[in-house]
């Protein structure tokens, strides 16, 4: 039995030769930051295609996230990607945030440090009949509602790839 790849797409069916590959990658120290609790595009995480006869896809994000905003210990950020303005893929996340109390010896008293971790995230999804013409492949992303306020998702290191294929 063929492994599968994505997207109900099996090894075999993809071949030895990528038709074409498209790449686009976030600028080096730069990140994207929403609060929105609904999905919102990525402004340059977007890939346009336009394939002369219907052909497969797999399209694939890799990035770093990190929440901010307010401090919770534990929230749903979440990450698409999305054909033609529909959503293809989703993965949710939660990285870890909270307030730590320390010891401040310069200042003899106990302070509250932020101590908040970034997260690897990844999405691979597959389209297995994309018609002939003009397709946007567009990544997506949300916050989440807190209690008191919205938690931002900012996106740093970020990279979307779409491989087009024929059978």
């Amino acid at each position: 039995m063929p492994a599968i790849v994505a997207g109900g797409i099996a090894e075999t069916d993809i071949p030895h030769a990528i038709t074409n590959l498209y790449t686009v990658q976030g600028a080096a120290g730069t990140s994207r930051s929403t609060k929105s609790t609904s999905y919102v595009p990525v402004d340059d995480m977007a890939i346009t295609v336009n394939p002369d006869l219907s052909c497969g896809a797999i399209a694939m994000f890799t990035g770093s996230a990190e929440q901010y905003g307010a401090i919770n210990e534990y929230l749903e950020l979440g990450i698409a990607i999305y054909l033609d303005g529909a959503m293809l893929a989703e993965t949710l996340f939660s990285p870890y945030a909270r307030l730590d109390q320390v010891w401040d010896d310069w200042a003899g008293m106990w302070i509250y440090v932020p101590r908040v971790t970034r997260q690897n995230v990844s999405i691979v999804t597959a389209v297995t009949n994309l018609p002939a013409g003009q397709h946007t492949f567009q990544v997506y992303f949300r916050g989440n509602a807190g209690f008191i306020t919205d938690l931002g998702n900012r996106l740093l290191e970020r990279s979307l790839t779409v491989m087009l294929f024929y059978r």
